[in-house]
């Protein structure tokens, strides 16, 4: 096995296409090195919608699976339009 540049071991990596050739590799070689892996389906959140990615990276620090959220102006003026 190839060493890696940095220690990933216990870092939270973002894999799309997680069900595809190159995706599910990768999950694999992530596994093997410890990571904690964060996937989506397409039926929970399409890509390419910034908004709709940004709310689940929100979602993810929410939980602690990632460091932090920062919203900028545009996002909370869409929530302050939407409740």
């Amino acid at each position: 096995m190839a060493s890696t540049a940095f220690e990933l071991k216990g870092k939270t990596v973002f894999v799309a296409g997680h069900r595809g050739m190159v995706g599910s590799a990768l999950m694999r070689r992530l596994a093997r090195e410890e990571a904690d892996l964060l996937t989506v389906s397409r039926s929970e959140v399409d890509l390419r919608d910034q908004a709709a990615v940004k709310r689940l990276v929100c979602r993810q620090a929410a939980a602690g699976r990632v460091p932090r959220c920062r919203q900028g102006r545009r996002h909370r003026r869409q929530q302050h339009a939407a409740g």
